[in-house]
């Protein structure tokens, strides 16, 4: 229901988890997301993975690809792992990046909705999204990229560029201004998945390929 492909969620702040290189396409579920329903609290990475037409059937449906929401954290035990020496000891806050998701836009939706509870900390570095050539005039009035939510005492890091195909406007909500989104940029269009090792014939036709999906539980 939650999630069409993977569904994740974590309340220890010394568990870990990555997920990189993987795709994702044509996942379909019930609210959530299409695709990743992605709730880790800290020490966690999502990197590098593509994303192609996943959807919820659900008509406001949270994100179309993926729904990431962050709770449970401190970011004052954060702080103070960062004056810690240990690094297999550090809490380290979410990172999300390098990651390409293109879909057709969807009205009332968005590829991918982030959701920071009280106190919580994200790093989100260069990421690209694509409406698949979709001419602006055909896009849904309600259609975006990114929604992001935050409430009191939440921080976001985005080093980088925030890549959208869209010329005409950037369709990104919640960010502020000193944010670099980047118009007209096409780095999430479909001529650039040779990139990311989509044109092996012999590649398995799984609608999910799971490069690596590494989950580390810590008492």
């Amino acid at each position: 229901k939650f999630g069409g492909s993977i569904y994740f969620t974590s309340s220890n702040p010394r568990a870990e988890s990555s997920i990189e290189e993987c795709k994702f396409e044509e996942n379909k579920a019930q609210q959530g997301a299409g695709a990743i329903y992605y709730s880790p609290c800290a020490n966690s990475e999502m990197k590098d993975n593509l994303f192609v037409n996943n959807y919820c059937n659900n008509d406001n449906a949270q994100g179309s690809s993926l729904y990431v929401i962050i709770a449970n954290q401190s970011r004052k035990k954060i702080k103070e792992d960062d004056d810690d020496d240990d690094d297999d000891e550090k809490i380290k806050a979410v990172v999300i990046e390098n990651n390409r998701i293109r879909s057709k836009p969807v009205n009332n939706s968005q590829q991918l909705f982030i959701d920071l509870k009280k106190d919580c900390e994200l790093i989100f570095n260069s990421n690209s999204f694509s409406f698949d050539k979709t001419n602006s005039e055909d896009i849904p009035s309600n259609a975006k990229y990114i929604h992001l939510s935050m409430e009191n005492s939440s921080v976001i890091h985005i080093n980088g560029e925030i890549c959208v195909d869209n010329k005409d406007d950037p369709l990104v909500e919640g960010f502020d201004s000193d944010a670099n989104i980047v118009t007209d940029c096409h780095k999430a269009d479909s001529e650039n998945d040779q990139s990311f090792g989509d044109n092996d014939d012999n590649k398995s036709k799984d609608k999910s390929n799971l490069a690596l999906i590494i989950f580390t539980h810590v008492s």
